[in-house]
């Protein structure tokens, strides 16, 4: 507790751990145990912003320095933490991306702890998540709303991303509602600390040590013989 955003629920525990982002019966839970303790409208806006820094630190981690590779639009490195497929169009309003989690993993998870259908799209977190993803790429506030989520009988997770501004423009309600409840300058600055607490990155590698060096995705165990390998 004690972080710098509107609901004092967005605990260290929450934002350190990610695993929720990736398991439904983990994320059923957290819907279930957050709407009890505080409520729809406040647990919504608990999910979006622990997405939020979480979507915001696996883009700054990824490297945006070399060439797009990975994701089905090309303008980037594939998030890691929740898959999202993602293309590019433009309105009167400029540049919207349109796209979906095709895995539907909080679709999932909200239809658990609903017991069936939900009545609204429920996938809060991974709205949260991917714009974070987004915001760290393009260097920006920008939320992507879902528009269409299976939990409520669709065939798809769909959700449409634009900028801040933009949104405002539109006068989209539903949409709006659930953008004032991202602070984005807040939540930049808790990432920003989580960031801080990470170890330095090192390139020193003993060749003659057993120990198992972890990068990220990568894991490198020293050659020591044909023996112990």
């Amino acid at each position: 507790h004690g972080l710098d955003v509107p609901n004092a629920a967005l605990d260290d525990a929450l934002l350190r751990d990610a695993r929720f982002l990736s398991d439904a019966r983990l994320l059923a839970a957290l819907h279930g145990e957050l709407r009890r303790r505080l409520g729809p409208e406040d647990a919504a806006a608990v999910l979006l912003q622990s997405g939020f820094v979480h979507g915001l630190r696996d883009a700054q981690r990824a490297s945006f320095d070399h060439s797009p590779h990975g994701g089905a639009s090309g303008i980037g490195p594939a998030p890691s933490l929740l898959a999202f497929q993602l293309r590019s169009a433009s309105d009167a309003l400029g540049v919207v991306l349109c796209g979906s989690w095709p895995q539907r993993t909080e679709a999932e998870a909200v239809t658990i702890a609903c017991g069936g259908r939900s009545d609204a799209p429920g996938c809060l977190a991974s709205m949260g998540y991917t714009s974070g993803w987004l915001s760290a790429l393009a260097d920006s506030d920008i939320f992507a709303f879902e528009r269409r989520c299976a939990a409520d009988g669709h065939a798809a997770c769909d959700f449409e991303a634009r900028d801040a501004s933009a949104w405002r423009a539109t006068g989209d309600a539903d949409a709006l509602a659930r953008l004032d409840t991202i602070p984005f300058a807040a939540l930049r600055a808790i990432a920003e600390r989580f960031r801080s607490d990470e170890p330095a990155p090192t390139d020193a590698f003993d060749a003659d040590s057993p120990a198992v060096h972890v990068w990220g995705p990568v894991m490198v165990v020293p050659y020591a013989g044909e023996e112990t390998a």
